[in-house]
């Protein structure tokens, strides 16, 4: 089984209330989605939605202040309306042709944002709805009928109810798989199926939960299991990058700082640190491959203060000299920030003005890995380079409108294909004469 067959792959996200989007949803590509618009059609508020649901789902402190960097509630949920609820729903697709949805909803009434509900439910399987302090257990019918009987019901004592309540006090719903283990204790070969156990503790009386679950083959495991921690997993995992820190990044840092990259590229020296010291001696084959036909002159090479700090510094063998972090180009480190985010792997990238700094050469080479690197990618542009190198096939449309910012794709794209090749137009043409 491929790795790209075993991932949890986002299909498509809904936005109500958040910032300038009322009511929109996004349907996404497998791999390059170029988000093109005018001035506040919502790109970036677009890539920043996943940037707010990684703080207030994973990155969670108290006092609970997600919204922080915006300052107020009032800043991101749209018309400034306080009363009103931002709600997300993610479709994700999952191995062997199952689906599952994460719904969560935020208030923030007199400025204090909480979750008012979380849901999250594998189609045709089971739903997990957390609301206050409740969480409900909620089997699809067909499934249920079809399995219950086979449960050893005197062994462990299954309550024979579609649909059970129990007391939940944990934060998120999201975290369930990290806090809770789901433990498989038996299996009934029959029906493919798995009973589960797992135990609420937390300020409450200990209560065993029981859970029935389709088997994944080709995971080996049971199905909501493999969908409770691929969303955790999922929601750890965004990547949100905007242009680099060209002050900061060229500072030397902490080599504990190499873990997760940040958004502009502060720590990016000490995670190619990291990287070259488990390489042996080299950096991954992507960067290393991106420099060879880039910057063939030059040789990169992380290196370390006296006081064990790191830095990054280029022999250039052309001129035959040592550049130091003042003298490294702009759009070296651009290169460097967008490959390194990449390389990690993230469950989705979000890059905000992938152009700035960067030569057209170099802007080709990274749309092209952007196209081919096997990762769900969101790219917000005006770069017509962009358009034209990623294809019609994966922009999406924003505009503004008196019901808050819309997205779309390509209408009836192989036809609009074949009339740009008679009319030998190009992507980025038919996108700024707004001829789509």
């Amino acid at each position: 089984m491929s790795k790209e067959e075993a991932r949890l792959r986002l299909k498509s996200i809904t936005i109500q209330n958040w910032k300038g989007f009322k009511d929109c949803k996004l349907e996404l590509y497998d791999g390059l989605n170029v988000l093109v618009g005018p001035n506040s059609s919502g790109k970036t508020s677009l890539l920043e939605a996943f940037k707010f649901l990684k703080k207030a789902l994973v990155e969670m402190e108290s006092p609970y202040l997600s919204h922080l960097e915006w300052w107020t509630y009032r800043n991101i949920v749209y018309g400034n309306d306080e009363t009103k609820p931002i709600r997300f729903e993610l479709e994700f697709e999952l191995p062997e042709e199952y689906t599952a949805t994460y719904e969560v909803v935020f208030t923030g009434v007199g400025g204090n944002i909480k979750i008012a509900k979380e849901k999250m439910e594998i189609k045709k399987v089971v739903s997990f709805t957390k609301e206050g302090e409740t969480l409900t257990i909620e089997y699809d019918r067909d499934f249920f009928e079809k399995n219950i009987n086979i449960v050893n019901r005197r062994a462990y004592k299954i309550e024979q109810k579609r649909r059970i309540k129990v007391d939940f006090s944990y934060w998120s719903l999201v975290f369930i798989s990290g806090i809770i283990p789901l433990i498989p204790i038996k299996k009934y070969v029959e029906n493919e199926v798995e009973l589960l156990s797992f135990f609420l503790h937390i300020f409450r009386p200990v209560r065993e939960v029981f859970l029935l679950s389709p088997e994944l083959k080709t995971q080996k495991k049971p199905l909501v299991s493999y969908a409770l921690y691929s969303t955790k997993e999922f929601f750890e995992k965004i990547l949100f990058i905007r242009h680099p820190d060209l002050v900061d990044i060229r500072q030397p840092k902490p080599h504990q700082s190499g873990y997760t990259l940040s958004e502009r590229g502060e720590n990016l020296a000490a995670i190619l640190h990291r990287w070259f010291l488990q390489g042996g001696g080299r950096l991954p084959d992507r960067i290393e491959r991106a420099l060879q036909n880039l910057f063939p002159y030059f040789t990169l090479r992380p290196d370390i203060t006296v006081d064990g700090r790191v830095f990054l510094s280029i022999q250039d063998g052309m001129y035959g000299a040592r550049l130091d972090p003042p003298s490294i180009p702009d759009g070296f480190y651009k290169l460097l920030h967008v490959l390194t985010a990449v390389e990690s792997e993230p469950s989705i990238l979000l890059i905000d003005e992938l152009e700035n700094s960067l030569h057209s050469e170099i802007l080709e080479y990274i749309v092209e890995e952007l196209k081919n690197a096997n990762i769900t990618s969101i790219v917000a542009t005006h770069s017509p380079i962009v358009v034209d190198v990623a294809g019609l096939e994966c922009l999406q449309l924003l505009e503004r409108t008196p019901e808050g910012n819309k997205v779309r794709r390509v209408e009836n794209l192989e036809e609009i294909q074949r009339w740009m090749r008679e009319k030998k137009l190009t992507p980025s043409e038919m996108w700024l004469y707004q001829l789509q």
